[in-house]
């Protein structure tokens, strides 16, 4: 299983990614706002990979932290990828998924905030 992982204020990073399906996890918390946060991911050629957004966004532990399945693609041939993170600063994380216990702690700070990207 392939991993990488970025933090979040990387705005811009390039990646070499294996051909098959990837998950996109946001590591931090359970509780997640993505409001006009998105990711585009472009290939060498300058073709945009489409990405989908999950629905049901499942969560688990990842690396040691608490993360939530947010995206989903799939690369059709292994290359270098320009990875480009756009509005970060929107997503707003908890550490529960509890609306009530959101009310007595404070989100996690955007600077704390990492991406996963898995391959199944």
């Amino acid at each position: 299983m392939i991993k990488k992982q970025i933090d979040l204020k990387d705005l811009h990073s390039i990646i070499f990614l294996e051909k098959g399906h990837y998950d996109i996890w946001i590591l931090g918390g359970f509780g997640l706002q993505l409001k006009d946060f998105h990711i585009k991911i472009v290939d060498s050629e300058n073709r945009i990979i489409q990405i989908k957004e999950n629905l049901l966004k499942k969560q688990d532990f990842k690396n040691g932290k608490r993360a939530k399945k947010v995206f989903t693609f799939q690369i059709q041939k292994s290359d270098d990828f320009q990875l480009i993170i756009n509005k970060s600063q929107s997503v707003i994380v908890y550490k529960s998924n509890l609306v009530l216990a959101n009310f007595f702690s404070k989100r996690v700070e955007n600077k704390e905030l990492k991406i996963l990207i898995e391959k199944d």
